[in-house]
């Protein structure tokens, strides 16, 4: 069942939830949806992936990407701008072959975005790097290369 679904909230073609519902303190926000989601009876699913310093990126504690830091790291990356159309942690991924790829850094100390394809896998891995980061799947997989399979989490 898709998180909106389970609230009685009806989403539109272009928009999904942000956040993990599964986390202490979690207020739900819906923000616009990037490309590449998939549908399922008109149901909107997806799959977030996260640039975190823990090892399982829900945990509510262990090192994070601080937003002084991850602006730093967007003011160097010209690919990279904020989102001025929504919030201050909105940014968007502009050089996407297909337009421009929201990303969000989240609180809890991490940089999420959702249903991935391979071009944005790669800027996630390369941001990663540059961070000292690690790029995780909902399931806790790390993402290393594009095309690989992810290592299994432990």
């Amino acid at each position: 069942m898709h998180f909106g679904q389970f609230l009685g909230i009806a989403l539109g073609p272009n928009y999904s939830f942000k956040g993990n519902p599964s986390v202490a303190g979690f207020q739900p926000s819906i923000r616009r949806r990037v490309p590449l989601t998939q549908a399922l009876d008109g149901i909107i699913v997806s799959y977030d992936i996260h640039i975190t310093r823990k090892k399982y990126w829900s945990d509510s504690e262990g090192p994070m990407i601080s937003l002084d830091e991850w602006i730093s790291y967007v003011e160097r990356d010209p690919e990279i701008v904020h989102d001025d159309e929504n919030e201050a942690e909105d940014f968007l991924y502009v050089a996407h072959p297909e337009g421009p790829w929201a990303l969000w850094w989240n609180p809890r100390g991490e940089i999420m975005t959702s249903s991935v394809d391979d071009a944005t896998m790669a800027k996630l891995i390369a941001i990663a790097l540059a961070l000292e980061a690690r790029v995780l799947g909902d399931d806790d997989e790390q993402y290393i290369r594009v095309g690989e399979s992810p290592i299994p989490a432990t």
